[in-house]
């Protein structure tokens, strides 16, 4: 079972810890998996992010969301991601750590898309190793 207490502190930082680190943490939290090796470009500041079309074919979209699956949530402004588990998405904005059904982010963002994540190995940190 998910423990959110454990980021009771955390703090939205764009370059540092956006919503993307804590959706990797969470992920990683619920599955064992760490995602960050694959998503390490878009982990920075949005000015500096770059895409690796390599690692993202490892995220496949589906129609119906799976427990420990990605949102990603988009507006006309912004491209926001969290984590659905249990029937909520979990993320991190500047308000702090939300956990939303569907429906209300659906409100806010407009676009909400899951994708499962098959990765080609596993790692277990930034680097690989």
């Amino acid at each position: 079972m998910l423990d959110l207490k454990k980021y009771s502190d955390i703090k939205y930082d764009d370059l540092n810890y956006n919503c993307l680190h804590f959706a990797c943490d969470i992920y990683q939290d619920l599955t064992g998996l760490s995602l960050s090796f694959d998503v390490i470009d878009l982990c920075t500041a949005r000015n500096l992010r770059r895409i690796c079309p390599d690692k993202l074919r490892r995220f496949v979209l589906i129609d119906t969301p799976i427990n420990a699956c990605i949102a990603v949530m988009r507006s006309p402004l912004a491209v926001h991601c969290g984590i659905y588990t249990n029937g909520s998405i979990i993320h991190l904005d500047t308000d702090g750590i939300k956990s939303q059904q569907p429906h209300i982010a659906q409100r806010h963002y407009k676009s909400v898309k899951y994708y499962a994540y098959y990765p080609e190995e596993h790692h277990t940190s930034l680097d690989g190793t």
